[in-house]
């Protein structure tokens, strides 16, 4: 799971785009969620795609995109 769909953040989920893995993209600018959805990601809130994820990789420069408060339940 990668959270932020930046210039970082879609170099990354394309370069592992790929290979075997699920790659689900967080993101909370409407544009860059489109943009994801528009290169083949699924797309969806941090509440739900942690629950999916078992790598999380952060890419946005917000220390606290993964809290203790959103957790696998």
């Amino acid at each position: 799971m990668f959270a932020g769909y930046g210039w970082c953040g879609r170099g990354v989920a394309i370069a592992r785009q790929g290979t075997w893995l699920d790659v689900i993209v967080t993101e909370i600018d409407p544009v860059k969620a489109i943009e994801a959805v528009m290169d083949g990601f699924r797309v969806m809130p941090m509440a739900e795609a942690v629950k999916e994820g078992d790598v999380y990789i952060t890419v946005t420069g917000n220390k606290s995109v993964i809290r203790a408060s959103i957790s696998k339940r």
